[in-house]
Parts: C-alpha cells; structure tokens; sequence
C-alpha cells in the first residue's frame, strides 16, 4: 500500500470536527476537476496534533519546510562561522594521510586542487539557490529534478553521508579517549557518540553557540604545533614535498591521480550540510548584499578551502610520523598518533602533549559531529516523511542518526575507510552533477521552471529526470569501479559519474520538455503575509501555503506531506473521464509492469546493498572464512531474487485489484453526491424559504397561534410573552392552560365556537390574569383555516392592549387632574412670586460681591502704586545712609560731638536703619494684605497642581484678618500639629476657605472674651483643620442649608450666603470633606478633612 494510503503514526493525533474545510482563497485553481471539488464535502475537517518535538521550533529547526524570517534572526557572520565552524573534522587529516600514503605527493596535491575546483564550482549554485530560497539539500533535490518520491534516494545517499563521517569521527575521538583515560574503544563510541546529543537536539540555536566558544581555541590547536615545526626544521616541508608512495612512486601518474581524486569525491556532499547552515542567512537586501554573497560564498563552496589545508595538513602530519620511525598501512591511518606525534616534538612532556591532543581531538570531533547529527536529522526526517507519511520530529531522527552511526563505528567502518569512500563517492557524484546540471542549465535555459518548487502538492511523485540522470549515472560508474572499462575506468569512475549525470540530466529535460517538474500551478501569493492551517490550526506565511483540491481549502506544506487519507487527488484526473478512457490491455499490462518493476528495483537494490556490504566485509578480511563466504551471499542472494520476483508480481496484481476497487467505489461516492448535491440544493431553497416565513412570524409584533381542538400546537415567542409565559419554561398544550381565570376562558370559547360554526371571525377585549391579583388587557382575534371545518385548526392572534386601555385611563385622570390644578393655581403663583423676591434679593447681593472684586482690583492698584514708592526710595535711602554713615563716621574721629537732628551721631547710627526697616516691612504687610485680599475677592479656577500646608495656608489666613482677630476675641487660641504631610490642591483656594471660616467664627462671638480654637492635626493619611468657636450658633432648621448658594443667617450684618457655599465647593475639588457641628447659643465647630499627596480623587 503506498504511503498516502498508510495511517498516521503515533505521533499525530488525529480529531473529526463535523463540517467541512472553507476555502481560505474563496476558490479553487482553475483545472481542479469536480471530483476533486466535490471530495471536499467527503472529507471531514480534521484538526492535527503534532507533538511538542514538532511544534517546538526551537527543536524541529524547520525540517521539512522554508525556514520562515521570523526565525532567520541571525546575522550573516553568525551563520557563516557556524558553517564554517563544522570543517574541524579529522577525517580530511586522514584522508590527506591516505593519500600520500598511496599516492604520492605529486598525485595528491594536483587531486586536491582538482577536487577544490570542482567543489567550489559546483558549491555556488547549490549554496545560492539554498540560501536565497531557506531550504535544506533535500528540500533542493526536491525542485532540482528528482521530484517528491524520487528524492528519496538522495536523501539516503545524504543520511549515510552524514552516518559514514559522524563513525569515522567518533572512532577518532573514541582512540584519544581511550589513550588519554584507558576507556575502552567500545564504550568510547557509545559515549562519544551521546555526548553530541545536547549540542544538536535543540538545532542551530546551541550549534551556534557551541562554535562561538570553540572556533578560537581549535584554531590554535590545529595551526600553533604546525607552525613551530615548521619554524624550528623549514626543512621538513621539503621531504614532504618530494615524498613518494608507498610503492615509491613519486612522478605523477594520471591513474593514482585520478584514484586520489576519486576518495577525495567523497567529501562532495560536505556542501549539504554547508547549505543546511546557511538556510538561516537573512533575506538578501541592497544593504546587506555584500556581507550576504560573502557568507555564502566563503561559507558554502568556500568550504573546501579550509578542507584543502586539512587534507594536506594530514599529508603532511603523516610523512613526519614515519620520519621518527613509525609504519602506517594503505588503507587506514590513526589520526590521534599523527597529532601525538607532532604534539610530543613540541612538548617536552608526553602526559601534557596526550592532554592537549585529546582535548583538542574532543573539541574537534564534537563541532563536527554536531553537525553531522543535525544535518542526518534533516535527511532522515525527510526519508521517512516520505516514505511512511508520519514525522515524529526531527530530534527522533537525531537518535536514529546517532544510533546508526554507533553501530557503523562498531562495526569497524574505519578500518576500511578508504575502500568505503571510493564507492561512496560514486553515489555522490551522481546526485550532486544532476543538481548542479538542473542548477546551472536546465533551468537557466528555460527547459524548466526556474523556481525551487519543493511542496508535494505541486511536485510528480517521479521526476525523470533527476532519476534517469542518476540511475544511467550509476550503470555507467559502478561498472567502471569494478573494472569493465580498465584500470583508468576504475580510476576516473567517480568523475565518470558525475559527467554523465551532467550530461544526461539536460537531455532527459530536453527530452520530455520539462513537464514533469511542476504538477500544477500555484496559485497562492508567494509572500510573508500569515494565514492558519485549517488542519493543524497553525499560523504559517503564505509561501508556506499550498492549495488542497481534497479538502478545497489552502493547508500548510506540512500537512500536506503528513496527509494519509486524501489519497493524492490532486494527482489524478476526473474520475468520470477515468472511468470513460478504459484503457486497451496493452496499456493495463505496461501499467502493472511498471508498478512491479518499482517495487521489484527498490526492493533488490536495498538487498544488494546488504548483500555487498557483506560481501565487501569479506573481501577486506583477514580471516579465510569470510573470504569463501561471499560466494554463499551470491547465491542467497541470486536465489532471494527469485522468490521476490514472484512475491512482488502476486503483490503488483493484488494492489491493481485494490486500486481498481478503490476508483469504482469513488466513481460511485461521485455519482451519489452528484445525487446528493441535487437534493441538497433543492433542500437548502425549502430551508430558506421555511426560515424566511418563521422569521416573520417570529418576528411579528402581534402573538400568533396555530390551534386544533383546543390544543396548542404551534406559537410564536411574542404569543407566549403576551401570555405572561417565560421563555425557555415549557409551553402549555392547551388553550385552557393560558388562562388562570377558567370562567373567562369558558365564555371565551363558548362565544368563538358559535361564531366560527357560523363562518365569521371572533374579536373580544378580556383582561388577561398576570396573578390572582394583577391582570393586564388583550385583544383576541380568531379565525378557522377552513371556514367550513373549524375542527381542522384555526389561527388566534393576541394583541397587547393594555397600554391602550391604561392611556384611556390617564386621560380620564389627567382631565380630573387639571381641574385640580386649576383650583390650586393662584395659590402657587402668590408663592412663586415670593420665591421670586427672595432670588432676586439673593442675586442683588451675589451682585454686591461682583463690585466688591472690581473694587478690590481698584483698590489694589492704587494702593500699589504708592507702595512701590516707598519700597524703592526707603531702598535708596538706606543705601545714601549707608554712605553718609561712611563719610560720617571718619568726621567723628576727628570731632566727637557731632548732632544731626538734635540727636547723638551714636543714637542716629543705630536709630535710623531701623526706622528704614521698619518702612520696609510695613511695606510688605500692606502689599501682602493687598495681595491677600485680591485672591480672596478672584474667584480663580482651582490649580491642583501644588502641595498645600494646611499650617502654611493658616497662616496667610492669620495674617489677613490679624486685625478682625484682635477686635473680635481676647482668646484666639492656635494649636497646630508641626511637619504635618501635604496634600495635592491651590493653596491660595485653601486659604480663601479658611480665610471664611475665621470671618464666620468671629462675626459669630458676643464678646471678646468668648474663645476661637484653631487645631491641626493629622490621623493615618488624613489631615484635619477645627475651628470652634463659642459664638450664637446655628439653629437646627437652619443648620442643613447653611451650605445652599445664597442662604444666610447673618442677612443683617451684611451676610452674602455664599461663604460656606463656595468653601464647601473648593473642599469637594481637593477631595476633602467638612462638616458642621451647631448647636443654637452654644456655638460651632468645623472640621475640614483632607487625604496626604496624590490621594485625591
């Protein structure tokens, strides 16, 4: 059963909503056939779990899909030095090694140029399409002419890239370890191969940090022991130069050149997990286009250059180490020994020198490894999300990656590291020159698209070309390596490889015109605006969008990759002209051929896959055993062939028959919500109908019945509320039940059913009961469907009239009413015009205290005047005094009995300054009482922009009416609390009301010997002003209208009433409070409250 047809694995929850998806676009793409349409409404909506693996972003680092800009938050420099930060891996030492070892130096430099050339030339494309479109190598391979399923292959090419260099290096760093700490090799695998865990499960977020704090120390300890070699014996470059093989063989050969070009071939795919980095790079700008082509640049293709110095760098490790008289052998090299020995020659110590390598073999290895783990992570989750439709997250696939990895290590993949990545490099090279074809021909020549298309719903399933390029590509190179074509054929396969999947990749392009790259059309907006997955209800930009013909609705990539039950409709053709084009037999022969050849293919390269490696383990065996065992695994495998050819045939005939089932019974499920669909529309015009006439009668403002015999059998919500019936109680089944009044009802029905035998219509007026003791009136109107046959139902309509019935009543009321008020009218107009004399009494006083402002204001003016005359000439009097007393002082020392004004010289030096003094302060008092009375006399908006004092405010107030204190009262006594807290409000407004309470308390004395207290104090965060006096007092009556514009009880002494009034005004603006407690003849207490700073509301 194909993939899409599996269900989902465990990791996806899968809930049934009833309905169906909307359509986010509105519409479908044109071409969608009605079948496609139509399975929409077959197709349950259905919202998608996944687990936290895959939703954490964090951790899933986009795997199977765009990395979007709001995660692409890097810098340029960040994502290049963590690409670059992954070229530690001590593998390229030992294949630099190997390749002196068996080929010379004058072979391995010009193979190591060779394979520079080729790596950055083919490096740019890749790493530019990746980078500008944020996608990994397998999402590329995609769109670069593989298709959907056909890319499958490649990314297990990538995934055992990724599983080969991550065993290799951790058998590395599994010999440092045990050489440093005695672990035994086994367990230092297994521990070597978990400790990368943590720095790739949570992706590029900890890879980059990881090669933040690592770069610079691994940097030295690769170059700073190299160095000094070089700079205490220069020589030791030279005897590496002329270094010959181990056959002694120094010239150049162009069969060990291309021998040594063909290992080196295997390091090609490196640029996957280059590009893997630079996904993350920030969208391309005019102002970061330069730092962004040099990350791509130095960090993709550039790649091999920090490579190249590695390879010869451990070319160069290895002749030194069989100059101090150690062997090495042909087809592995001990990359630990090569560094050891360098680090013993410049360390005195061997403990020190072991120390320094293991760690920096541990730095090494981890950077690399860690990105080994990520980059398989990557490919695995896109192998299995193809092949099994399920994606658990991309940190299952690390596990699985690292796994695999441990049992290649253990498995000895070291020892034959050399044999091993020959053949590798053929699968490599096939791959990469048919993207690199595509990157750099086929699309820039128009045979294709020139978009990455990478979503399934827009890709063929096969792509020939990428698959034809390949597969002729290895059918060409294999046979090379094995010695069909001679020694150079085996030699040059790899680049035989890769020339032939350039080459043929344009021509199969050519061949079918580019048809099969793009399925069809993507009609959504490529852009970053956010639309939701109805599925997984995820938001997603809308270049991440692909439109579904299954559920006619726009999803996200993801689901659609993970979408087990739309049976890839977007695929296929209308069923009706499916099932009219029966195919010839011929045709349904070749279709079951070619679907048994496929499983046949797959299934017998996976097998001879396991069978040569076991084959290949016996060749590159010590022991006889294995060497004779490989013809028994020929055999087997001849034999395995055979039965699987018949299994696969018996398999290919029942999956026909359960694909033609499946298509009969879609035609089938078509043609019935064909039938459906009809219905459907005719019921949907019967529904609207039906609600447009219960909407109307819902809605009618009168109540309307349907009964038959009595019962009640339909009504709407307007009869039930004019029948006192609550809504949402249960509705009576009786007319009876409608009536608590019975003999009412009994007249009502008695009447309605002689008038309806008659064939004429009923009308009454009838109080309605609400309860025993209330009633309200309707009006009943009933009338027979069929005049001749009342029994078959008749029609009540009940109107309210009791607003009716209770205007009549008013009106009656409202007559008796007037007539009242007639008789009654001449004795409020006597007390209005009362009313009247007394406002206008109030307003001509209220007009008093205007011309008192106006005359203040005079007032003031010329009081001033004179005022700043005596201030400045009292000022320049002191100042000639000042220099008389100068000049007069030096006369006195001459003659000591010196008069001015019939006074002592002695008694006018000290006399006269304060007289000056005097005139100055005397000035200010005048120009504060002036000053005083002015902002008394303003009624000023309030300023609640101050701190106000409430001892401060008492004493401006003090000031001002010092003399009506002395004239009024012998005992103005003042206890005031000191360093009391403020509160916000206008301070001048504060000491007008004070200014008011101490006026009231001293009109009210009646004689100077009663008292006035004054008390400050504060409480908690509220602070107090009281004043009490013992003066006349307020009467009872009178007491709750002090407050009242204009009301007064000191009309005879002059009183405006509107002292308290405008005070308790100001009070309320601050947030305070006052109150009045008075008692006739026994005198007043007033107590202002106000709340401490910022407490008013």
């Amino acid at each position: 059963m194909s993939s899409r047809h599996r269900a989902f694995s465990a990791n996806v929850r899968i809930h049934r909503i009833h309905g169906h998806d909307r359509n986010v676009s509105g519409h479908g793409p044109k071409g969608c056939s009605s079948v496609t349409k139509g399975a929409a409404l077959k197709t349950p909506r259905q919202q998608r779990t996944y687990n936290l693996l895959v939703t954490n972003t964090a951790i899933e680092d986009f795997s199977l899909r765009r990395v979007s800009k709001s995660f692409r938050r890097w810098p340029e420099w960040q994502i290049a030095s963590t690409a670059l930060g992954g070229i530690s891996f001590l593998a390229l030492e030992a294949i630099g090694a190997l390749l002196i070892i068996n080929y010379g130096f004058a072979n391995s430099l010009w193979a190591i140029l060779s394979l520079g050339i080729v790596i950055f030339l083919t490096g740019i494309p890749i790493a530019y399409h990746a980078s500008k479109e944020n996608i990994d190598i397998d999402l590329l391979t995609r769109g670069a002419g593989f298709g959907y399923i056909g890319s499958t292959i490649t990314s297990l090419i990538y995934a055992f890239f990724t599983i080969i260099f991550f065993a290799i290096e951790t058998t590395i760093m599994a010999q440092a370890v045990y050489l440093c700490f005695d672990i035994p090799l086994p367990i230092g695998y297994l521990f070597c191969s978990l400790i990368i865990i943590p720095f790739s499960f949570y992706g590029i977020t900890v890879i980059n940090k990881l090669h933040n704090y690592t770069q610079f120390l691994w940097l030295f300890l690769w170059i700073a022991p190299i160095a000094i070699i070089i700079y205490t014996d220069p020589d030791s470059v030279s005897r590496w130069m002329s270094y010959e093989n181990h056959a002694g063989t120094g010239a150049f050969d162009p069969f060990l050149f291309g021998s040594a070009l063909s290992v080196l071939f295997s390091l090609i795919p490196q640029i996957g997990e280059q590009v893997d980095y630079l996904r993350f790079l920030p969208d391309k700008t005019k102002e970061n286009s330069f730092k962004w082509w040099l990350a791509v640049l130095s960090a993709g293709p550039g790649w091999i250059v920090i490579g190249a110095l590695k390879i010869l760098c451990g070319a160069f490790l290895v002749v030194l180490f069989i100059e101090t008289g150690n062997t090495v052998t042909g087809e592995t090299i001990d990359t630990v020994q090569l560094y050891l020995n360098v680090y013993e020659t410049v360390i005195d110590n061997p403990h020190y020198a072991l120390l320094l390598v293991t760690i920096y073999i541990i730095i090494c290895q981890v950077k690399i490894n860690a990105t080994n783990a990520y980059a398989g992570s990557l490919a695995w989750s896109n192998f299995f999300s193809r092949i099994t439709g399920s994606h658990p997250g991309r940190a299952v696939w690390l596990l699985f990656n690292i796994l695999m990895s441990i049992l290649f290590a253990q498995l000895g993949v070291f020892r034959t590291m050399h044999s091993m990545l020959f053949i590798y490099a053929i699968f490599a090279l096939s791959w990469i020159g048919t993207i690199v074809a595509d990157l750099t021909l086929i699309k820039p020549l128009g045979i294709a698209p020139k978009t990455i298309e990478y979503k399934r719903a827009y890709l063929y399933n096969i792509n020939p070309v990428g698959i034809i390029s390949l597969l002729v590509s290895l059918a060409t190179a294999i046979p090379a390596y094995f010695g069909l074509f001679g020694i150079y054929g085996k030699s040059f396969s790899t680049l035989i490889a890769f020339s032939v999947a350039f080459i043929v990749a344009p021509l199969v392009a050519i061949i079918t015109k580019g048809k099969y790259y793009i399925r069809r059309e993507n009609t959504v907006v490529q852009n970053d605006s956010i639309m939701t997955c109805p599925i997984c209800e995820k938001e997603y930009g809308q270049n991440e969008m692909v439109y579904c013909p299954n559920r006619n609705s726009h999803i996200c990539s993801l689901c659609c990759v993970l979408d087990s039950i739309c049976g890839g409709k977007c695929e296929h053709v209308d069923l009706k002209q499916q099932k009219q084009q029966t195919p010839s037999p011929r045709e349904a022969f070749m279709k079951k051929a070619k679907r048994f050849l496929q499983h046949y293919l797959i299934i017998s390269v996976v097998l001879g896959v396991i069978f040569s490696s076991s084959v290949f383990l016996s060749e590159h065996s010590d022991y006889q055993l294995w060497q004779n065992f490989k013809w028994y695994v020929i055999t087997i495998y001849i034999f395995t062939l055979l039965i699987i050819a018949v299994w696969v045939w018996w398999f290919t005939l029942i999956q026909e028959r359960r694909i033609e089932v499946e298509e009969e019974l879609a035609f089938q499920i078509d043609e019935l919500e064909q039938e459906v669909h009809a219905r459907k529309r005719i019921s949907e015009k019967l529904n609207k109908t039906s609600k447009q006439q219960k909407m109307i009668l819902e809605n009618a403002t009168i109540g309307i019945a349907f009964v038959v015999k009595s019962k009640l059998k339909w009504c709407n919500t307007r009869f039930l509320d004019i029948c006192f019936i609550p809504r949402g109680t249960k509705r009576p089944k009786t007319t009876e039940e409608l009536f608590l009044d019975k003999k009412l009802y009994a007249r009502v029905k008695r009447d309605s059913e002689d008038f309806l035998r008659q064939g004429r219509h009923y009308n009454c007026e009838m109080p309605l009961q609400l309860n025993e003791t209330e009633s309200e009136w309707r009006k009943l109107s009933i009338s027979a469907i069929d005049s001749g046959n009342p029994n078959q139902g008749v029609i009540w309509l009940l109107n309210d009239i009791n607003r009716q019935k209770k205007a009549d009543k008013a009106l009656k009321e409202n007559r008796k009413r007037l007539k009242d008020l007639n008789e009654s009218l001449e004795e409020k107009i006597d007390k209005r015009t009362k009313e009247l004399e007394q406002s206008y009494k109030s307003l001509h006083q209220a007009d008093k205290m205007a011309s008192l402002g106006i005359l203040v204001s005079g007032m003031a003016h010329e009081i001033n005047n004179p005022l700043n005359l005596i201030s400045l000439n009292s000022q320049t009097m002191n100042e000639i005094w000042q220099g008389m007393m100068e000049y007069l002082s030096q006369q006195n020392q001459d003659d000591d009995d010196i008069w001015i004004g019939n006074l002592p010289l002695d008694y006018v030096q000290t006399s006269i300054p304060k007289l000056l003094l005097g005139i100055n302060e005397g000035a200010d008092r005048v120009s504060t009482i002036v000053r005083n009375l002015k902002d008394y006399s303003r009624q000023s908006p309030v300023k609640m922009d101050g701190e106000v004092d409430i001892n401060k405010a008492f004493r401006s107030a003090h000031m001002l009416l010092t003399n009506l204190i002395k004239n009024s009262t012998d005992n103005f006594i003042i206890l005031t609390s000191d360093e009391l807290p403020t509160f916000t409000g206008d301070l001048r407004r504060i000491e007008q009301v004070l200014v008011n309470l101490i006026q009231n308390s001293c009109q009210a004395l009646n004689s100077k010997k009663d008292p006035i207290l004054i008390e400050t104090y504060a409480i908690n965060e509220k602070i107090y002003f009281k004043i009490t006096d013992q003066g006349v007092g307020i009467a009872k009556e009178d007491l709750k209208h002090v407050r009242d514009p204009f009301y007064t009880t000191k009309r005879e002494w002059g009183g405006t009433g509107l002292g308290l009034s405008v005070s308790a005004g100001i009070i309320k603006e601050h947030g305070g409070e006052i109150s009045i407690d008075s008692k006739k003849g026994h005198g007043t207490c007033v107590t202002l409250s106000f709340t401490s700073s910022n407490r008013v509301q």
